[in-house]
């Protein structure tokens, strides 16, 4: 609810280049192997899906701003050891 009312009209000449909207960001699904889980976040507004082989710092951390949530699944969690 908190990123559906977020949605604000950006400022500047973004507007015209098809860039209207900006929301916040929601939790991160860190995965291991997609087993419908992509397809089960993909419609939730503000939630991303990242698998745990191909981690972005920036899906992370977005705007080097530490502090997102992030959801792991099990196999994802050993993964990375």
């Amino acid at each position: 609810q908190r990123v559906i009312d977020s949605k604000k009209v950006r400022a500047g000449k973004g507007k015209m280049r098809n860039r209207r909207y900006t929301m916040r960001r929601g939790p991160l699904v860190v995965y291991n192997e997609d087993n419908g889980i992509v397809r089960a976040m993909r419609n939730i507004p503000g939630v991303e899906t990242a698998c745990v082989t191909r981690l972005n710092l920036l899906k992370v951390a977005p705007g080097g701003t530490l502090g997102r949530f992030v959801i792991w699944t099990e196999s994802a969690f050993q993964q990375l050891n």
